[in-house]
């Protein structure tokens, strides 16, 4: 089983805003995502190299890099 630790917050164009945790969003359940979601920080490109992405990863102390295209939306989209 998969667990998910982050929730990634977009624009109404898909692009990332910012990134939250489980816990934050589940401890302030009645504040505005903004007060407390961190910056788009730690980004990763589709040509990024698997070093590249654990110096990311370590940098920021992620467990996951969310992977964003040059007009910064998700590849995914």
């Amino acid at each position: 089983m998969e667990l998910i630790y982050y929730v990634y917050v977009l624009d109404s164009a898909e692009r990332l805003k910012g990134v939250i945790t489980i816990r934050q969003l589940l401890s302030y359940p009645r504040a505005r995502l903004e007060e407390f979601m961190r910056p788009r920080s730690g980004l990763g490109r589709p040509d990024d190299s698997p070093e590249r992405v654990a110096e990311v990863t370590e940098k920021y102390n992620l467990l996951a890099v969310p992977v964003l295209d040059a007009q910064g939306s998700s590849s995914a989209s």
